[in-house]
């Protein structure tokens, strides 16, 4: 038996070196931890969001501007609106306007005489605007329909102390009702503390 030729070798061409790095082995570790580092700070910037919700959104400005002038559109359409007459009344009050407010209450009341909520209302803008004469009268006819009312016997009081000089024996006097009519009343516990200081003595502590 002939012997078999050798088989040749396959010849593979010969493998082509890998390129270098640029970068040298500390300079690719900085950069690997740098981006880890960036990723953590990232995911916990984000679990704070979701924990936190959104951002409340600040007050809408000039809503007291809208409402009030929400008010005057409505006194405007129904001049006899005595619901808008008293909140334009209040409002304008809280902001110094005691004229326009006294005004207001002037024709809410024209309207309604007999509602004690809004004459004890202008009774106080009358006295916050100087013209306590004025506002004995209404408080007074306050309470000539209602002689308990615990509010208009305190702001009477109130009204007295204020005074110049100050009415202080009527004004203990008005809160001195007030505590008998109402004795557990926010009002008489203002009425306590109010009597104590016309007295110079110690103020006793407020009702929670």
């Amino acid at each position: 038996m002939s012997a078999r030729p050798p088989r040749p070798r396959s010849r593979r061409p010969p493998a082509k070196g890998i390129a270098a790095s640029p970068f040298s082995p500390a300079m690719l570790l900085a950069i690997v931890v740098g981006g880890l580092v960036i990723c953590s700070l990232i995911a916990t910037t984000l679990g704070t969001a979701l924990l936190q919700g959104p951002a409340p959104t600040a007050p809408a400005v000039g809503a007291s501007d809208e409402y009030e002038r929400s008010l005057r559109d409505a006194i405007a359409a129904n001049p006899d609106d005595t619901v808008a007459l008293v909140s334009l009344a209040n409002l304008v009050s809280t902001k110094g306007n005691y004229r326009e407010a006294i005004d207001s209450y002037e024709r809410a009341i024209a309207l309604n005489p007999e509602d004690a909520s809004v004459r004890r209302a202008f009774a106080l803008a009358l006295s916050e605007s100087g013209n306590l004469a004025d506002a004995e009268v209404q408080y007074e006819r306050v309470l000539n329909g209602n002689p308990t009312d615990a509010e208009a016997l305190y702001f009477l009081g109130d009204l007295y102390a204020g005074w110049h000089p100050p009415r202080a024996a009527e004004a203990a006097a008005a809160f001195e009702r007030v505590i008998a009519v109402a004795p557990d009343s926010v009002s008489a516990s203002q009425a306590e503390i109010a009597l104590a200081r016309l007295r110079g003595e110690a103020s006793p502590v407020p009702l929670p």
